[in-house]
């Protein structure tokens, strides 16, 4: 814009046109270089920090905060507040090997859980694998499993806390139903004799219960009926048991674990 395109009578003519020289100001009426300096280094070093950061600052350092804790506690207690916190029973037998007995190790030895049942087969051990030829591969043991406390995992296996002996037959059928009741031969036998001489053809035959008199009286007052309340009591389903010792002991220590913990809190 040059000043002949201003009108002399014109407010924007005796703003931004000197009168004296007849040229532009480089700066507005009331203005000096320094204040127009001041006002710009304001924009930069006087700080406008908004509330939104603020808030966020407050955020992020709450959660900073519970990190510190939590790394803290972890270092301190060892296992941290991942750690498993309710009673914890692991079943062993002679068919646990490798990386599944190394694990109950381990959670035995960071005083997590306790093991039941039979001795491990020994065979936790770090092992480095060969290709063959043949696409076969051949692994060697290299060395022996470590746990945390520098222990060694032994070769004759690992001894369960609570040694419960169990037949391995007998422990393919519980593992394929832990209700099942195994029957042996001397008990097949006795409950063979005794269906025999409890059936309808033998001598001891069942016979109905008889009432004395207070009984009958009771009956006709109350409405009752004795058989009826036999026959109710026998149609109830019953609970289904557990056979497997093992795992029975393991049910019988978790429920008394979390008693005694139930009376402590």
């Amino acid at each position: 814009m040059a000043t002949s395109d201003l009108k002399p009578s014109s407010p924007e003519y005796e703003r931004w046109v000197d009168p004296a020289t007849g040229e532009f100001r480089v700066l507005e009426p009331g203005q000096t270089f320094k204040s127009v300096t001041d006002k710009i280094t304001r924009i930069v070093l006087t700080p406008h920090t908004p509330l939104g950061w603020f808030a966020l600052f407050g955020v992020f350092g709450a959660i900073a905060v519970v990190l510190l804790v939590a790394v803290t506690w972890l270092f301190l207690k060892g296992v941290g507040i991942w750690a498993i916190t309710m009673p914890v029973a692991t079943l062993v037998n002679r068919e646990t090997s490798g990386a599944a007995e190394a694990f109950a190790a381990v959670l035995r030895q960071a005083g997590t859980s306790l093991i039941l049942g039979g001795k491990t087969a020994g065979q936790a051990m770090i092992a480095q694998e060969y290709p063959l030829k043949n696409g076969q591969r051949l692994r060697i043991a290299s060395g022996p499993v470590r746990l945390g406390d520098g222990s060694v995992l032994s070769s004759t296996g690992l001894k369960p806390d609570i040694s419960v002996e169990v037949s391995p037959m007998a422990e393919q059928s519980y593992f394929a139903d832990a209700f099942r009741e195994l029957l042996k031969t001397n008990s097949l036998l006795a409950a063979n004799a005794q269906a025999a001489t409890n059936s309808p053809a033998g001598t001891n035959r069942a016979r109905r219960p008889r009432f004395n008199e207070a009984e009958l009286v009771r009956e006709r007052k109350l409405g009752a009926v004795l058989d009826n309340d036999l026959e109710n009591l026998s149609a109830e389903p019953e609970k289904p048991i557990v056979q497997d010792p093992v795992l029975a002991r393991a049910l019988d220590l978790l429920k008394g674990l979390n008693l005694v913990r139930q009376s402590r809190s």
